[in-house]
């Protein structure tokens, strides 16, 4: 299949090279997510404290940094510890 050719699909029409890299990216994301896991998980041991305590830590401080859509840390919020 030729770059110029569309594709129309679930995602939308898109050039059937465009779908090929999507289609590619995915296996991608997968491993990066378990790569992530897995030091989160380890970390998470050394410092004492849940894998998901320390994911949500993470995942706000992403936010704090406008790295991730959504509202960032309130300052004084109690559960923060602040």
């Amino acid at each position: 299949m030729s770059p110029d050719v569309l594709v129309t699909g679930a995602l939308g029409t898109r050039s059937a090279q465009g779908r090929g890299k999507a289609e590619r990216s995915e296996p991608e994301k997968t491993a990066a997510r378990l790569g992530e896991l897995v030091a989160i998980t380890s970390i998470a041991e050394k410092i004492g404290c849940a894998a998901e305590t320390l994911r949500s830590w993470v995942r706000q401080a992403e936010r704090d940094q406008g790295k991730r859509p959504g509202p960032p840390s309130v300052e004084g919020d109690s559960t923060l510890g602040g």
